[in-house]
């Protein structure tokens, strides 16, 4: 049960952080097509998303 409470609580982290990297990536870059930005972002969940793969077959963001 700690593991799950943990994974959600990894999830919301991750997901709030995917947020920020928008919104940071839109500011640094002005990058006004959301289409890129969304790119970016899903490039950097898949990264994390395989780190945490390595520990839980079942987690995907």
């Amino acid at each position: 049960m700690k593991n799950n409470a943990l994974l959600l609580h990894l999830k919301t982290i991750l997901s709030l952080l995917g947020e920020e990297i928008v919104g940071k990536a839109r500011e640094e870059y002005e990058i006004l097509n959301p289409t890129k930005t969304c790119d970016l972002v899903y490039q950097v969940q898949t990264n994390l998303n395989n780190g945490l793969k390595k520990h839980d077959r079942n987690y995907v963001l």
